[in-house]
């Protein structure tokens, strides 16, 4: 006890003047800090030589961390730009509680409802506001499992009258209408009445950017005095195409229906209901609907339907003005709660770097709009329209935000798995770098611990200039990389690009900023901290020998990690040469192998060809052992060298070299998938349906007339039939017509075999082909019933012995005049069998495996020339040489307006809709281009800077070489060929190894392929990902890479020789 008491006291000074000198250290340093950033900053120019490495690890390490984490921002801002412009109202303001008999908070005066419009549009957030007559209120938010949705029922047309003879309003299920987002509430065309706030001001210019105008249909979006005083109304084209319907039409009457009353399936009996009772086949809800009538409209324009969005609204509805509708139509209509306020934002209010920061800002204006604080403070209904009007918000943007994060989240993880090489790779450059950078200083740091520098004071020099350096590398890495996002996401295929159409500020929140820096800045001082602290356990004389130990990889482990990923390569390469299976059956191994494969496949690769590249000139001499050239370079090859350092080099270049290929591999396979799915999908440039039946030569003409005299037209149909093969039943029968060589866009994965222009001839020779189904159902070879043996992708020739001759017959029903009965008449035709097809461009491939195709030369044996002379149909596919881009969809747009044609497609529309629903996910392609354009060009400098320093370790090397009689010469050439050796080797085995690669990753994206499908409710691609190898853009990376790498010989060489031998010999 005594004792405790006697040594308190003392410890207290003790520890007082520890805490003293620490603070004083810490003062110290501060102010030394410019001094000491000054000292570093000049020691990273001297030794920039070194520094090099440092920097190019770390910029590209910041460059491609912060472009993957900043097109994740870009991409949500891309998507959410791109469902504001398909949206001509921002939200939807009801009445607070459904309009009924006792219920405050809603009127049914419109002198009351456009004071509420006026009163909303006082608010700085909205810049444009209109009354419409049209769907039900929700008064509740849109979410799952909500019941309210279901009462939320358009107004739905139901019928038009016309006095012109031309029309055909009453065309069969005309206003059936599919609504393809949110539950299933109706299935009819709906009519929205709008107030004159819709005909000028924000709403207008929304609404009038899709009215077709023109020749012929000169549509334009009149003011509300225009449209009230002509009673005037806008139909989409579809509409108009289907009832022949014209700009300046009109109409006798419009007949729509309201609902009064919703019950749920079964609870509504025709006693409650006065009107008639509707039930949606889907759900079975009834809905009590009663016909409203408008009589003398007019067409005043057509306009092209916006891509479906947000269910809050009806989609593509007829528009109108409210005008035309009389005081106690429009009292019915509020009555039974058909009216709410379509309200557009200022958007430039609006946050868009982020739906977080929308949806926040949004719901903040909801409550605004809602509610007010009462004199106590407390939260009350906001009143509206002389203090009459309680609303309820419905915020159509963030109602589709909830979608937008599931649908991102799915993209991103793809996204960011497909960059991973990318990221390991810039994260390898920087560790090399590292390495080589502070293996240069061992002996200088040796050197300061025999003149008394401290291991602390070394540390601290060392990690301070590798701070210097590291930290300007992130900063440019990261202000480029923010640079490089709005064109990753302007990618519309590997290396093409488009303008977006809208601003990007992809710029990353403060914690991601933070996790680039810890990811490379961070990275760069720990492992920095980690190498110098073992330098400065090495004994001194370790370190001036430059002597060090390396640990022994583990090539057991490279080998399973080659051999388990290959196994992807192997299944993917057997099922693209054939093989229904490939190697892996089990779809669970698959999946996993799929996915996790490519990883293990490259990294096992690059560190087991890495070794096999390092001894690039062993195999070098090997190959070369005779030539004169080596003669006097193979004494000097004998020990050359530090192993570790040639490894790496090797690995880097394996590492580089594999993800240029691959980029390159998927990227312009994934351009070409993109295009043939749109070839499948239209077939040429254009397929249009006319209203009649046409000739080709008349369907000719009139696209003539749209697209110019000094333009060539072609147009084919594919006529279907149905004959019965001798001894079976109808099979559904195509035939490609002699044109269909010309007008539609093959490639062989449509027709047996790989030679397009040998399949026509066998068509047109009197061949045939079956899908795999009707194989089976014929009994002819092909099907895949039995294996691989059963099946091919073989052109049959007519020697080979699984060819046969097959009789058809087309039975024609006429009606026998004389005996007024029906007869019928066989004809028959003998066709070969030349093999198996899969699609025709522009005909559905539903029931392609069903069927069977024909040449013209059967049909014509079976039809008669004179009718296939003669043929007219209503379904054409069409070429236009000369026109493409934007003029073909201003093409198509004129052929939709036109009443002779009933729907018209064009190539570049769909091409369009393929990039951004599934070609493969929005993004991939400028990813692909930025992995293609990184990894180029860190091989590149790569080769440089690496070699640089390799060659610096080995100055006292080459003049031992030197002081014994090697000429320059003799040194350059054994330099170029020790270096080169190892490259060249590295390179081939690089590229060898992505294509690998390339091949292991076609399964992975048939994986995520499968999960958009799933997601997306849509169907499986019928494309096969045919791999593109495209060796003119790998052969110029090659080339530039070889060219940085002699430079860097040279430069580096040349200069060690001028180097005093002297010096270099003493080490100084």
């Amino acid at each position: 006890m005594s004792d405790s008491k006697i040594d308190v006291p003392n410890q207290a000074p003790s520890n007082q003047s520890s805490i003293l000198k620490r603070f004083n250290g810490m003062m110290q340093k501060t102010r030394d800090l410019p001094d000491n950033l000054r000292l570093a900053a000049l020691g990273a120019w001297r030794g920039r030589e070194r520094g090099m490495a440092v920097f190019a690890g770390v910029f590209l390490s910041s460059l491609v961390i912060t472009t993957v984490l900043a097109y994740g921002v870009g991409l949500s801002q891309a998507f959410f730009e791109g469902f504001l412009e398909v949206n001509a109202f921002d939200a939807k303001v009801e009445f607070n509680k459904a309009p009924a008999d006792g219920t405050e908070g809603w009127s049914n005066n419109t002198t009351h409802l456009l004071e509420v419009c006026d009163e909303l549009v006082v608010m700085e957030e909205f810049s444009d506001c209109t009354v419409v007559f049209g769907k039900k209120g929700l008064h509740s938010s849109l979410d799952w499992g909500n019941e309210n949705v279901f009462n939320a029922v358009p107004l739905m047309m139901e019928a038009v009258q016309s006095n012109n003879s031309e029309h055909t309003w009453d065309t069969e299920d005309i206003w059936e209408y599919q609504y393809t987002t949110g539950p299933p509430v109706a299935d009819t065309r709906a009519i929205a009445l709008m107030g004159p706030g819709a005909f000028d001001g924000v709403i207008a210019d929304r609404l009038s950017e899709n009215v077709i105008n023109v020749e012929g249909n000169e549509g334009v979006w009149k003011t509300g005095a225009e449209v009230a005083t002509e009673r005037g109304v806008y139909i989409p084209s579809d509409i108009a195409s289907l009832s022949n319907a014209a700009v300046g039409d009109n109409l006798t009457s419009l007949n729509f229906s309201y609902t009064s009353d919703t019950a749920y399936p079964g609870e509504m009996e025709e006693e409650d209901c006065d009107g008639e009772i509707l039930i949606i086949a889907e759900t079975g809800f009834m809905h009590c609907q009663h016909i409203i009538t408008v009589e003398n409209v007019r067409v005043l324009g057509i306009y092209e339907p916006w891509p479906q969005s947000n269910p809050t609204l009806a989609a593509n509805p007829i528009f109108t003005t409210w005008e035309v509708l009389n005081e106690s139509q429009r009292q019915v209509l509020v009555d039974n709660d058909h009216v709410y306020f379509g309200l557009t934002l200022d958007r430039s209010l609006l946050p868009t770097s982020s739906t977080a920061d929308a949806a926040d800002w949004l719901q903040d204006l909801g409550r605004t709009v809602m509610f007010s604080e009462d004199a106590s403070g407390e939260r009350v209904n906001r009143a509206y329209g002389s203090g009459d009007i309680e609303v309820y918000y419905v915020d159509i943007i963030s109602g589709t935000i909830l979608f937008l994060n599931i649908f991102l989240g799915l993209i991103q993880a793809f996204d960011y798995i497909i960059m991973i090489p990318i990221v390991v790779l810039s994260l390898s450059v920087l560790v090399y770098g590292l390495v080589l950078s502070l293996e240069q200083r061992r002996r200088e740091i040796s050197i300061h611990r025999v003149i008394g520098a401290t291991s602390s004071g070394l540390r601290g020099m060392v990690l301070l200039e590798l701070a210097v350096i590291a930290t300007a590398a992130w900063i440019l890495g990261y202000l480029l990389a923010l640079l490089a996002v709005p064109a990753v996401l302007a990618s519309v295929g590997f290396m093409q690009f488009e303008p977006l159409g809208f601003t990007v500020d992809p710029r990353l929140s403060i914690g991601a900023t933070m996790f680039t820096a810890l990811a490379t800045l961070g990275l760069a001082l720990i492992f920095g901290r980690s190498r110098t602290k073992d330098f400065m356990e090495l004994e001194i004389d370790e370190g001036v020998s430059k002597i060090q130990k390396v640990n022994k990889p583990k090539v057991w482990l490279h080998w399973l990690l080659f051999l388990v990923g290959s196994l992807g390569a192997i299944d993917t390469w057997l099922e693209m040469n054939g093989s229904e299976e490939g190697i892996l059956s089990n779809w669970f191994v698959q999946g996993i192998i799929n996915v996790f494969g490519p990883f293990m496949l490259w990294i096992g690769g690059a560190l087991l060809l890495g070794r096999l590249g390092a001894a690039g000139p062993k195999i070098m001499q090997f190959f070369f052992r005779r030539s004169p050239l080596l003669s006097d370079v193979k004494r000097g090859l004998k020990g050359s060298g530090s192993a570790e350092s040639v490894n790496r080099l090797a690995v880097i270049m394996l590492l580089t070299l594999s993800i240029v290929t691959l980029a390159a591999v998927q990227g312009f396979t994934g351009t070409l998938v993109d295009e043939r799915t749109a070839d499948v999908a239209v077939g040429s440039d254009l397929q249009v349906v006319m209203s009649d039946n046409q000739t080709a030569s008349e369907v000719e003409s009139i696209i003539a007339e749209f697209s110019g005299s000094d333009v060539d037209v072609m147009a084919v149909s594919v006529p279907q039939m149905t004959l019965v093969p001798e001894g079976g039943e109808g099979i559904s029968a195509y035939v490609l017509l002699s044109d269909s060589a010309d007008v539609l866009r093959w490639f062989p994965q449509a027709i047996p075999g790989d030679d397009v222009s040998a399949a026509m001839t066998a068509y047109q020779d009197g061949g045939f082909t079956v899908g795999e189904d009707a194989a089976y159902e014929l009994d002819l070879w092909g099907s895949g019933r039995a294996g691989d043996s059963d099946a091919g992708d073989i052109l049959l020739g007519e020697n080979d012995d699984r060819t046969e001759n097959v009789t058809f017959t087309w039975n024609e029903v006429t009606l026998n005049f004389s005996t007024f009965s029906i007869e019928t008449i066989p004809h028959n035709t003998t066709l070969r069998y030349i093999g198996t097809h899969e699609f025709i461009p522009g005909v559905p491939t539903a029931q392609m495996s069903e069927s069977i195709i024909i040449g013209e030369s059967g049909y014509r044996d079976l039809m008669g020339n004179a009718r296939v002379d003669n043929l007219a149909t209503t379904t054409w596919i069409v070429k236009v040489d000369g026109v493409n881009g934007d003029e073909l969809k201003a093409l198509r747009v004129s052929l939709e307006a036109d009443t002779r044609f009933d729907s018209a497609q064009d190539w570049e529309t769909s091409h369009d809709d393929v990039e951004r629903n599934g070609g493969l996910i929005f993004g991939t392609p400028g990813l692909l281009t930025l992995q293609f354009i990184v990894a180029s060009v860190a091989a590149v400098a790569s080769a440089f800077v690496f070699l640089s320093l390799v060659l610096n370790q080995r100055q006292k090397e080459l003049a031992v070489l030197q002081a014994i009689g090697a000429s320059p010469n003799q040194i350059i050439r054994l330099v170029l060929f020790e270096i080169l050796s190892i490259v060249v080797v590295s390179m081939v085995l690089g590229m060898l190894l992505g294509m690998g690669l390339a091949l292991s990753f076609n399964g992975l994206f048939n994986v995520f392929g499968f999960i958009f499908q799933i997601f997306l409710g849509g169907e499986s691609s019928i494309i096969t990902r045919e791999l593109v190898w495209p060796w003119m853009e790998l052969g110029l990376v090659a080339l530039a890479v070889f060219v940085a790498v002699v430079t860097a010989l040279l430069f580096t060489t040349r200069k060690a020789l001028r180097s005093d031998l002297a010096s270099v010999l003493k080490g100084e």
